[in-house]
């Protein structure tokens, strides 16, 4: 399957994350909120600019609004 990054995917499409390519930080402040590598998301909006919506369908439901510059650092690949 092909990979982009979360900001990249179409909305309402199911998605597995592959990989996170940011700083411990930021991957520190992404698992607080609930987002792993191997999870199963759904994108919910497909803004041009400002947060990207998501729901972590993995663990409970969580929605989360991300900031784009962080999806553009999380790769997912479409799930069927």
């Amino acid at each position: 399957m092909k990979k982009m990054s979360l900001a990249e995917a179409q909305a309402e499409k199911k998605l597995k994350i592959n990989s996170i390519a940011t700083g411990k930080e930021a991957l520190r402040r992404l698992t607080a909120m609930g987002i792993h590598i191997d999870d199963e998301i759904i994108k919910l909006n497909n803004p041009k600019w400002g947060p990207v919506l998501v729901q972590n369908i993995s663990n409970g439901q969580n929605k989360l609004a991300l900031g784009r510059g962080l999806a553009e650092k999380i790769l997912v690949e479409y799930e069927n």
